[in-house]
C-alpha cells in the first residue's frame, strides 16, 4: 500500500502488511497422502481415499484401474455404493460425524432438560418434539448429553462389518423372496454385528418390519 494513502481508518492494513513482510506466512506443502483436517494417512478404501485416522472419505478422488487385457471383468464401482452408504450409517452411529445443522446446539439444550434413559426413549422424545430431521444424529445427541458412546467401533471393524453387509445383501437379494426391498441398513447392520460378536448392536433402532425381515434372513441365508 502507498504510504500517502495512510489515514486513521486504514492504519491497521499498513500494520498487517508490515508484519507479513517481517514474518512471511509459510504455507504447508500439500501432500496427497495426508488428510488436510487431521493430517492422518490417506488410504484407498472401496476405490476412494479415506483417512485412516478420522475416517473422512474424499468422494472426488477415485482410484483408477488399468488393465492390459480388455476381456478381464472389473466390478463396477456402483456395486460398492451400498457399502459406502452403510459406512456412513456406521460413522453416524459411532459418533464419527459431527452435525452441522444450525438448530443442533439448541436442540441439545432442550433435550438435556428432558428425562430419558435409552436411545429408544430419546427417539420417542424427539418425535414428540418434532425433531425428526435430527434422527440421523441421534447417537451423537445421546453421546453429547449422556457422555456415553453406545456403539464403539474402529475403522477396521467398520470396514469388516460393511464388507459382510454387502455379501449378505447380495445373497439375500438372490433368494426367492418377494419383498427384496424390505432389507434396511439398520436391520442388516444389527444382524451382522450380532453375528460377528460386536457389542452395541442391541442399541440399534430397528424398523417396524424387522421381524419379517429376520424371518427371511434366518430361513434363506446360510452365512
Amino acid at each position: 500500500m502507498n504510504i500517502t494513502e495512510l489515514n486513521f481508518e486504514n492504519a491497521h492494513l499498513f500494520l498487517e502488511d508490515f508484519e507479513i513482510q517481517q514474518s512471511p506466512i509459510v504455507e504447508k506443502p500439500y501432500t496427497s497422502d495426508q488428510c488436510q483436517d487431521c493430517h492422518g494417512v490417506l488410504i484407498y478404501t472401496n476405490f476412494f481415499l479415506t483417512c485412516s485416522n478420522c475416517g473422512l472419505m474424499d468422494f472426488d478422488k477415485c482410484e483408477m484401474c488399468y488393465l492390459d487385457d480388455p476381456e478381464v471383468f472389473i466390478r463396477k464401482r456402483s456395486f460398492y455404493k451400498r457399502k459406502l452408504y452403510a459406512t456412513e450409517k456406521l460413522k453416524l452411529m459411532t459418533c464419527r460425524k459431527p452435525c452441522k445443522k444450525a438448530n443442533y446446539q439448541q436442540s441439545i439444550k432442550i433435550l438435556a432438560k428432558k428425562k430419558f434413559r435409552t436411545i429408544f426413549e430419546l427417539k420417542k422424545l424427539m418425535k414428540i418434539l418434532r425433531m425428526n430431521k435430527l434422527y440421523p444424529y441421534i447417537y451423537l445427541i445421546f453421546f453429547d448429553i449422556k457422555k456415553i458412546k453406545l456403539i464403539d467401533l474402529n475403522l477396521n471393524q467398520i470396514d469388516k462389518i460393511t464388507t459382510e453387509f454387502v455379501k449378505t445383501e447380495m445373497q439375500f437379494k438372490s433368494c426367492d423372496i418377494k419383498r427384496k426391498n424390505m432389507l434396511s441398513y439398520y436391520s442388516l447392520i444389527y444382524l451382522t454385528m450380532k453375528r460377528l460378536g460386536y457389542t452395541g448392536y442391541n442399541h440399534i433402532i430397528l424398523p417396524n418390519n424387522f421381524k419379517e425381515m429376520k424371518l427371511n434372513y434366518d430361513t434363506h441365508l446360510v452365512i
